[in-house]
Parts: C-alpha cells; structure tokens; sequence
C-alpha cells in the first residue's frame, strides 16, 4: 500500500509538470501562430504543436500504466469496471487529436483543418459524454467513491431520508 502511495505521488509531480508544460507549449503556439498566416487550433503546423501532440500522447501512456497498475490488484469488479470506463473517456479525449492529425494527411489542407476540428470536437463530446456518466450521474462513481458514504448531506440515502419528512 505504501508502495502504491508513493506510485502515485510520482505520478502526480509529473502529471502536474505534464500539465503546466502543455500550458506553455499552448501559449508558444498562439504566440508563434498570431505572427504568421491564422491557422486553426487544431492544425498543429508548429513546432509547438508538436510537441504538444508528443505530450498528450505521453500524457496517455503515464495514465495508461497507471490505470494497468491499479486494476491488475484491484479485487473488486465494480471499481475495474469504474477504471476501465473512465480509462476509456480519458483515452479518448487525449489520443483523438494525435489520431486525428496522422489521419488527416490523406486530405487536401483545406478539408484536413475541418477534419481534424471537427474530429476533436465530436470526440470530446462524447469523451465528455461518458466521463458525464461516471462522475455526474450518481452512478459508478458513486459505488466505489468514499464520498458516497451516509454521513455527507448530499447522498442518495439522506435525501431520500429528508423527502419522506
């Protein structure tokens, strides 16, 4: 158990680096984008733009073996089942854009900007969609949550409790 914690404060110093690292890459690509021809977001003809696909991609792999790691010891099938979904929101919402890019390069520049904006934003959707499912709904999120416990006032149990009243 300790060795998991320790896991996962690793983990979360570079997810943070990651982070910050994709906010500067974002503002080194509007920055060199504003002083030539306006492209879309999406278009990633910089090196800043790149980059930051290396890293989303990058960013997929640490999430990908952290996820392999938890749900290989993980006993309870309810809280795999929560990982492998939440596994499959997060994958897509960080791996359409590079998939994206690398599929377009069979189309002309005009129609690959469309593609790949489009692309991305009908794969966050629905990225949004079922992470949506997992953390807003009340559904598996709050099965295997420690917020779903009797005594906080917002669970299902006390406001079924306070209706009957």
């Amino acid at each position: 158990m300790a060795r998991r914690n320790e896991l996962l404060e690793n983990v979360e110093t570079v997810a943070v680096g990651g982070v910050v690292t994709q906010g500067v890459l974002l503002l080194w690509e509007q920055y060199s984008e504003s002083e030539s021809e306006h492209h879309s977001y999406h278009a990633q003809r910089s090196l800043a733009g790149l980059l930051l696909l290396a890293l989303r991609v990058a960013l997929s792999l640490l999430l990908a073996s952290v996820l392999y790691q938890i749900v290989s010891t993980e006993r309870s099938t309810l809280k795999r089942d929560f990982y492998l979904c939440f596994a499959k929101g997060c994958f897509l919402w960080f791996l359409c854009h590079p998939v994206l890019v690398l599929m377009s390069v069979v189309f002309n520049d005009h129609q690959r900007e469309k593609v790949i904006t489009i692309g991305v934003i009908l794969c966050q959707s629905i990225s949004m969609v079922i992470l949506y499912q997992l953390f807003l709904s009340r559904s598996l999120y709050w099965e295997v949550s420690s917020l779903s416990s009797v005594s906080l006032p917002l669970t299902m149990s006390r406001t079924n409790h306070r209706g009957r009243l």
